[in-house]
């Protein structure tokens, strides 16, 4: 697609999802470390566990995680599905992170 097309061509933005999909990791564990202090339940078990004894091993998991995945796509740029699937991850990390504030606003009154 030409959209994918425009995105390679511009590894400035593809930095920028690598970089935006960690750092929307992080906040995934922070708001839902927030939202489990409100009551809310974490479905993920190994989450929840990690999460039971503060946030501190959910982020490093994540972090472990997240930041060799972002790597893997900035060394596999040149391959569409990678930067489709990039997308589609940004996209639902975003949504995430939507759903967890609302849950916030909510929880919070």
């Amino acid at each position: 697609s030409r959209l994918v097309a425009r995105y390679r061509d511009r590894p400035t933005a593809v930095a920028a999802c690598a970089a935006a999909i960690v750092a929307l990791g992080a906040a995934d564990v922070l708001l839902t470390s927030r939202l489990i202090d409100l009551g809310a339940a974490e479905l993920n078990p190994v989450m929840a566990g990690l999460l039971a004894a503060g946030p501190g091993g959910a982020l490093l998991l994540k972090t472990l995680v997240m930041v060799p995945a972002a790597a893997v796509v900035w060394w596999l740029r040149r391959y569409r599905r990678i930067l489709e699937f990039s997308l589609i991850v940004l996209a639902g990390s975003v949504l995430l992170v939507v759903y967890e504030l609302v849950g916030l606003a909510v929880l919070a009154g």
